[in-house]
């Protein structure tokens, strides 16, 4: 199976050899739509914060769940949703972002942005942001999808990573290794910073701090706001800033890294490791025995880190390995760590509930999905995104 940016890259081409140019379109529902732009809840950005914790408050189904509703789109999906109060926002690889209310999957609006999507977007009560295939970034309006403001070419070298929101600050990045922080309101350029090699993972942001991999480096960012950046015009870097630390490991790193207590969790193909944020050194490392190639959850008790052998493993935050549960198959997206319980999907679809102390599995759920995404816990439902189109919610 061609991977997710190599299906991504052909239908980028298509659309920008057919002369589309960069304006989201909206294609409003009904009256619904036009109601103020909705304010960020449940999962508002990818792993749920700037941290790319994955851990949040809700509960997600307790008991063995059953389907609440199920939307087919015509195109593939490749990322999970953003979540609001009311609302939930899907992205298509051609270019569709499409509003559903979150009761019944019944369509509120489709906004059309040249590019595809292959990134979750980042919600706001200031917009939707957008980081898409044709290298540009754009906020729509989360009441109707129109566009607010739009900066292009900011991925010479093609590709964008998901929207990450924090200080006011919508901060993003791609193929040439160009990372940008943007006024989420405005559009205007705040700082840049160029790094030696692609960056095409989220970002995760703490103390002011941006932490972003590249290669096989994860680079420490100053990421506060420029103070007179206001005057500067849209698409313009106020400021270019160098790394504050970079760390290198001999493996490479395939998620995306994640910040929380001080501490950088960066996860390898040889296992996972937690960097001091203030000074890049190593305070534990752990092997794994298997690749890891998604984003563990990591919460204020413990880590739930998934391996290519299929394999869960609950790791303290001292680096000791706590427990370890296999579930047959790999596991390569992200798992969520709910109120008292963890969410993971293997490669097969198959979502697993399990007590994120022990690692006992309490439910299974065998969901018909073609390469599954991140599950997104929201309240008592699970949201299931697949590459085949289909967004599936559980309770």
């Amino acid at each position: 199976m061609p991977s997710r940016r190599a299906v991504v890259r052909g239908i980028a081409a298509g659309l920008v050899g057919s002369g589309v140019g960069g304006t989201a379109t909206a294609e409003v529902g009904d009256a619904r739509s036009r109601a103020p732009a909705e304010p960020a809840a449940g999962s508002p950005t990818y792993r749920y914060d700037a941290g790319n914790t994955g851990t949040t408050t809700a509960t997600g189904p307790t008991d063995q769940p059953s389907v609440v509703w199920r939307r087919q789109f015509r195109h593939p999906t490749f990322a999970p949703p953003a979540v609001g109060r009311e609302t939930v926002f899907q992205p298509t690889v051609d270019g569709r972002l499409v509003a559903l209310s979150a009761a019944d999957g019944t369509p509120r609006w489709r906004a059309s942005v040249p590019g595809g999507l292959v990134t979750t977007p980042a919600l706001s009560t200031a917009g939707l942001l957008l980081a898409n295939e044709n290298r540009e970034v754009q906020s729509l309006a989360a009441a109707n999808g129109s566009r607010q403001w739009g900066v292009g070419d900011i991925a010479r070298g093609g590709g964008a990573c998901a929207p990450t929101l924090a200080n006011g600050l919508v901060y993003t990045g791609g193929a040439d290794g160009l990372v940008h922080g943007f006024d989420c309101a405005t559009g205007t350029t705040h700082w840049e910073l160029r790094l030696p090699e692609a960056v095409l993972s989220s970002f995760a942001v703490a103390d002011d701090r941006l932490f972003v991999a590249a290669g096989r480096r994860v680079y420490a960012v100053d990421a506060s706001r420029v103070p007179d950046a206001a005057g500067t015009a849209a698409g313009v870097a106020a400021v270019t800033r160098e790394p504050v630390w970079s760390h290198g490991f001999d493996a490479r790193i395939r998620p995306a890294v994640v910040a929380r207590d001080g501490r950088v969790v960066v996860a390898t193909d040889a296992g996972v490791t937690a960097l001091s944020s203030e000074t890049g050194a190593v305070v534990w490392s752990l092997s794994t025995a298997a690749p890891v190639r998604a984003a563990p959850a990591v919460g204020a008790d413990r880590l739930v880190v998934p391996t290519a052998a299929g394999d869960l493993v609950g790791v303290g935050t001292d680096g000791t390995e706590q427990w370890r549960t296999s579930l047959g198959v790999t596991v390569d997206t992200p798992p969520v760590v709910a109120d008292g319980r963890c969410y993971a999907q293997r490669r097969d679809g198959t979502v697993f509930a399990l007590d994120p102390e022990t690692g006992e599995v309490s439910w299974q759920y065998d969901h018909d999905g073609a390469g599954p995404t991140a599950p997104v816990a929201v309240d008592d439902r699970l949201y299931l995104t697949d590459w085949d189109g289909s967004l599936t919610v559980l309770a």
